[in-house]
């Protein structure tokens, strides 16, 4: 009987911990940071621009996960804007090789 109670309370503990693990991957920070990295991944930036496009990516992944009934409309102005700001920061020449990654720019939008 001990065997089972000691069992039982491992089989809780490594639930708790799986979960505690799975929430810390969804946070809107972790969800910048690889925003960042793709983008760095597609084209050179350098520590200031970094810096400025996780606070947009930052703040595009906190309206977003504030929210989880948010309207597609509410998606598409964020997106614009996010579209918007990246592409005043970035050449054009810088964009079109974001663009020719194939889907990064649409999840750097969304």
């Amino acid at each position: 009987m001990k065997n089972v109670i000691k069992l039982v309370i491992l089989f809780f503990a490594f639930t708790l911990n799986m979960n505690a693990q799975t929430e810390k991957k969804n946070t809107p920070e972790n969800a910048a940071k690889t925003n960042v990295f793709e983008l760095s991944k597609a084209i050179e930036i350098n520590a200031e621009y970094e810096k400025a496009f996780f606070q947009l990516f930052l703040s595009k992944h906190n309206q977003l996960m504030a929210d989880n009934k948010i309207s597609e409309e509410s998606k598409n102005q964020i997106a614009t804007i996010i579209d918007a700001k990246i592409r005043a920061t970035l050449t054009g020449e810088q964009i079109k090789k974001i663009e020719s990654v194939p889907g990064l720019y649409q999840k750097l939008l969304r």
